[in-house]
């Protein structure tokens, strides 16, 4: 498949909105390998879109590229999937630690915001072990991947527990604190890199979305009996 043509598709029928004739023999569904072009286009600044263009063609059960088929990704594409919300709470997470680190020698402020960094972090860990690590389990081949992630919790739970227990003036839990900011951090890592590569072979758009809406109820039944 030649990529350029594919980009000249793209511009002219997703950016412009223009009908363009097709070359001969190129049916779009047949002629994509998705996960090659993810990796090809990556680097470009219209990356993101581009993927999500090809994604949704390359699983399409029609077999063309129309206009039709390009507004019905444009609606996909505002759809919010499981790993727009995976990376945004680990944006918000690593923007507390950020702030708690800020706030040192400000013992009420740090307190609060230790709160609700514990507070974040369990609630993630929850919706992770409730939906998403169920769903890569049900894949051949992701198990190693799974229980290392679910050693990755219990770990961090484990310097949560010991820290909330600590005191603020402590001179070991600044270490404390490091070593657990590390160990989310190469969670995070190996979530978005080896994790979030497999999953994106495993479930197709319409599956992704599905586990993001499992995924906010999850948080929110969790937020629920916490609240009580």
């Amino acid at each position: 498949m030649d990529i350029t043509l594919v980009k000249r598709i793209y511009d002219k029928m997703y950016v412009d909105e223009e009908e363009i004739p097709l070359p001969e023999g190129f049916q779009g569904v047949q002629d994509i390998d998705c996960l090659i072009f993810i990796r090809l286009v990556e680097e470009n600044s219209r990356s993101t879109r581009l993927a999500q263009f090809m994604l949704f063609l390359s699983q399409s059960k029609e077999k063309g590229i129309n206009t039709s088929t390009v507004w019905k990704c444009k609606a996909r594409e505002s759809a919010v999937d499981i790993y727009s919300l995976i990376k945004k709470d680990h944006q918000e997470i690593a923007g507390l630690f950020r702030r708690l680190k800020a706030a040192e020698g400000f013992s009420e402020t740090s307190e609060q915001l230790f709160a609700q960094l514990r507070e974040e972090l369990e609630l993630h860990a929850h919706a992770e072990e409730r939906v998403w690590y169920p769903a890569l389990r049900e894949a051949e081949g992701t198990q190693e991947l799974v229980e290392e992630a679910l050693d990755d919790h219990e770990l961090v739970q484990d310097l949560l527990d010991e820290l909330a227990v600590s005191r603020m003036d402590d001179a070991a839990r600044s270490e404390k604190l490091e070593v657990l900011e590390a160990h989310v951090e190469d969670h995070v890592e190996e979530e978005e890199s080896d994790i979030f590569d497999v999953a994106l072979q495993l479930f197709s758009v319409e599956q992704a979305a599905e586990l993001a809406q499992h995924w906010q109820i999850a948080k929110q039944e969790h937020m629920a009996r916490h609240a009580k």
